[in-house]
């Protein structure tokens, strides 16, 4: 027997749960059985599905999130980096200019949401983040403005909005980012609270920064007149 083969026929024998498939991947893998696959072949294609049910459910295709009792829980470590990261990409987006910082925040909120992917203890904080994408995210695509490029800063590009909608998009944000703040600070158990607290401030930011705007604004408006 060829080594390649004898490898991945071991492979196919190892103890992974076969409720780990997908329906399609069973359906193919019974419907290629003895009778139309000869048994050098069905070791291989045993092996590729069970291997690729785990890599389609690490990355969550029903966008709802996958949730392990394995991970670590709770961490200093992860909270801060999480705080960190939205800190700086908040900064990112203000200054990008007012029509771009929504699509931005959209993209802000999403990217915290699959840093916590997988963490079961920060479910409530993964809720909080897609909550902001989805509905940021809505009030963007309802308001885009065609006839404006798209604005790249680092490795992502940011769409525009039509200017007489960031009235809306900022109250629309501002709203969001309230309701998520809420659901942070009831956390569920004691020992979430004193990190959803430093992750509700740190989603505050996006308020100030918005009012900030709003502020600078105003000051230019007054060097005008």
């Amino acid at each position: 027997m060829r080594p390649a083969l004898w490898i991945v026929q071991l492979l196919a024998l190892l103890p992974i749960p076969l409720p780990a498939l997908s329906r399609e991947r069973s359906r193919l893998l019974f419907r290629l059985g003895p009778a139309r696959l000869s048994p050098c072949l069905l070791a291989p294609v045993a092996a590729l599905c069970l291997w690729a049910a785990p890599l389609s459910a690490q990355h969550g295709d029903d966008g709802r999130g996958v949730w392990d009792d394995d991970t670590e829980g709770l961490s200093e470590r992860t909270t801060s980096a999480l705080i960190r990261q939205i800190d700086r990409d908040l900064y990112a987006c203000y200054k990008l200019g007012e029509v771009y910082y929504f699509d931005c925040y959209r993209q802000t909120f999403r990217k915290a949401a699959r840093s916590l992917n997988g963490q079961r203890d920060y479910r409530p904080a993964f809720d909080a983040m897609k909550l902001c994408e989805t509905r940021v995210g809505a009030a963007v695509d309802a308001n885009l403005d065609p006839t404006q490029q798209r604005q790249r800063a680092g490795f992502a590009t940011y769409a525009a909005i039509r200017p007489e909608a960031t009235g809306l998009l900022r109250r629309t944000t501002l709203a969001v980012v309230e309701e998520a703040e809420t659901v942070l600070l009831r956390a569920p158990s004691p020992a979430q609270k004193p990190h959803f607290q430093k992750i509700a401030q740190a989603l505050n930011s996006t308020k100030v920064l918005l009012r900030a705007a709003v502020l600078d604004l105003r000051l230019w408006l007054k060097r005008q007149i």
